[in-house]
């Protein structure tokens, strides 16, 4: 009989212990369940395209796949920009000249807490100097923009490599103006050289530095800059689709300044890039449009509305999956500009 009370309260310890042990467990996973904040950028605009930079938490609302959030952070303070700035060097010969001088008007609007890389491309993406807050460094490596423009005509078909052969080996091979060492910037081999055949592989060159971007500090406003005519010939090794999840993953905004915007099919590229981002397209058909467009490229990218919410949406299944994100205004007389969305990973 004594025994089997010695079992009996043995057994109960052991249910105890167990059930405890269970209850932790269940506890502790609870606890350390991952729950990100989604965070989105906002410009506002009055009619007479100047920036609105008074409103308040209440003036917005944010709906997720059609659903309601409770905004649970919002800040409107300007924050320090990391900057990857991407020149379209297989343009024709007058369109180069004519931003190239603009290209240095625009590294002259950022600040000294700012950081940029450059970067050119053709048939290839190539690193010219890689991300500082030193002008005089970033003006340097504008050398070799400069150089491809003289080397063309001023009606130099797009599209058409650039000069004569030995000076286009250089430059695909040479750091001009870099401030990091070999491995830090150079060419970036994401195709083969096609020397003979007319290429512009811009979503490589967006992909590229969006990728480098992804590891710049995150307390850094990330933001792509690309100079281009919108014209895309040849292959490329990454779609579209590719370079806008990695945009969107990495919570990077798109800019463009193109002397081209009339054009359609070219505009379509650029402003599918910076519609899904939440950043804007530049028309560079005048100087005075290029330098406007510069100025209030560099104003709407740093003084930018912060929205944060925690998704009340659920994965059901083991994939990612992409939310469609619809932020309105309260006073309909001010257009705003935001990322259209983001992908939820399990």
């Amino acid at each position: 009989m004594r025994k089997t009370k010695v079992w009996a309260q043995t057994f109960a310890v052991i249910v105890t212990l167990l059930l405890g042990s269970t209850l932790c467990f269940t506890q502790d996973f609870q606890i350390h369940t991952r729950v990100d904040e989604v965070l989105v950028p906002v410009s506002a605009r009055d009619g007479n395209g100047g920036l609105v930079t008074s409103l308040t938490q209440g003036d917005f609302t944010v709906k997720e796949d059609g659903k309601p959030q409770m905004i649970a952070s919002f800040s409107a303070d300007p924050k320090p920009l990391s900057v990857a700035l991407i020149v379209d060097t297989s343009m024709s010969g007058s369109e180069l000249h004519r931003l190239t001088p603009l290209i240095s008007t625009m590294i002259h609007e950022f600040q000294a807490s700012d950081e940029v890389a450059v970067y050119r491309y053709d048939h290839l993406v190539t690193k010219l100097s890689d991300f500082t807050d030193n002008a005089q460094t970033i003006e340097n490596s504008l050398v070799a923009i400069r150089l491809i423009a003289d080397t063309k005509t001023e009606d130099s078909e797009t599209g058409r490599t650039i000069g004569p052969s030995p000076l286009r080996w250089i430059l695909d091979r040479t750091n001009i103006g870099t401030n990091g060492a070999p491995g830090q910037a150079g060419t970036v081999p994401t195709t083969p050289p096609r020397s003979s055949l007319p290429s512009k592989v811009l979503h490589d060159a967006v992909y590229t530095a969006a990728v480098d971007l992804g590891k710049r500090a995150k307390d850094r406003r990330r933001i792509v800059i690309l100079v281009s005519d919108g014209q895309v010939i040849g292959d490329n090794e990454h779609s579209v689709s590719e370079t806008n999840e990695r945009l969107l993953r990495y919570d990077i905004q798109f800019y463009a300044v193109s002397p081209n915007t009339k054009i359609l099919e070219r505009a379509a590229i650029l402003t599918s890039y910076a519609r899904n981002t939440g950043g804007s397209v530049f028309d560079g058909g005048t100087v005075d449009s290029v330098a406007l467009g510069v100025a209030k490229l560099v104003d709407q990218a740093r003084n930018q509305y912060i929205l944060g919410y925690y998704s009340n949406n659920e994965i059901t299944g083991t994939k990612p999956v992409y939310r469609e994100i619809d932020i309105k205004i309260r006073d309909a007389k001010y257009k705003i500009v935001h990322r259209q969305g983001y992908t939820q990973y399990p």
